[in-house]
């Protein structure tokens, strides 16, 4: 009751007041710009910390982002649909715009792109094309992961679903395109095909031609001041950071299961050519490490077969 009394109020007093289109878009802004203060170090994303801390602490914290998905819907909002935080809005038109014309908001979008393309096992490789490469320290581990925890594909939804609406489309093809050859040529994360055939497909008709995209990619590309900053720093948490990284790397490669990773269609011989054509550059490496690894992917299966 009190709610209802309060809107019809707020009703009345706008009535009389003489509003210009730009202030009653402000006005609108002001109550819905969660997303943008956010962004903008305004506010916590509740129930969590702030935006760079949590880019920071949680970068490589795979079971915290595993167990955790309070982080995806500040990390990646989308139009008309707040996610499953009570604490969140959708992302509005107004807020996309100024969060596309803002460099530093900008840069928090690309950080927060890389947090879950770690989580992927996937790196960016180049800020300015978009293109992603595998994450040489975790790749194997993470994409286990991913090919078992069917939930991902969710967050692989609503993060391009996100980039898109945020100035970052190039990512969106990009992304898509190191998928594609993941799937389709190198037999990997069988169990994202459908997904990748229904959904994520789509972005690989964009063009080229791309509009309305954020201010990154100018500062990338004119390499300005504030850009060599953000790169500098990104440099700086990687080394201060690098015996931390390293052994967590090192951990998650406990938990590679070759007969998850590799699709079970293909036959052994295909794999280890897939696998091997990864790891070695020469003969003799490969074949002496043929046999170990077609040994390794039989008894996985075996254990595969034992469960079921």
């Amino acid at each position: 009751c009190y709610e209802a009394d309060r809107h019809e109020n707020q009703k009345r007093l706008l009535n009389y007041l003489p509003m210009s289109k730009d202030l009653w878009i402000r006005l609108n802004l002001f109550r819905k710009r969660k997303n943008l203060d956010f962004y903008s170090r305004k506010c916590k994303g509740c129930p969590l910390e702030d935006v760079d801390t949590i880019q920071d602490k949680y970068f490589a914290h795979y079971d915290f982002l595993d167990e955790n998905n309070m982080y995806m819907e500040w990390l990646f909002p989308i139009y008309g649909s707040a996610g499953l935080n009570p604490h969140t809005k959708p992302l509005s038109m107004q807020e996309a715009d100024l969060l596309k014309n803002n460099i530093h908001s900008s840069i928090r979008v690309v950080k927060s792109y890389k947090l879950l393309l770690n989580f992927f096992g996937m790196k960016l490789v180049n800020d300015a094309t978009g293109e992603v490469a595998r994450e040489p320290n975790v790749w194997e581990a993470r994409y286990c992961h991913l090919n078992t925890r069917t939930n991902n594909n969710i967050k692989i939804t609503r993060m391009l679903k996100s980039l898109g609406q945020l100035g970052f489309e190039r990512y969106q093809k990009r992304f898509v395109q190191h998928l594609k050859v993941e799937i389709e040529e190198n037999g990997l994360l069988k169990n994202c095909r459908d997904s990748f055939k229904n959904y994520w497909s789509n972005y690989l008709k964009l063009g080229d031609d791309l509009k309305n995209e954020s201010v990154f990619f100018q500062h990338a590309q004119s390499q300005s001041d504030i850009y060599r900053s953000y790169v500098r720093s990104e440099e700086r948490y990687l080394q201060q950071n690098d015996k931390k990284l390293q052994g967590i790397y090192q951990n998650q490669k406990s938990r590679i299961d070759l007969a998850q990773l590799y699709s079970i269609e293909k036959t052994d011989e295909d794999v280890s050519t897939a696998y091997l054509k990864c790891h070695y550059n020469s003969v003799e490496e490969e074949q002496k490490a043929r046999i170990q690894f077609l040994e390794s992917i039989q008894k996985g299966r075996h254990r595969a077969q034992r469960s079921s």
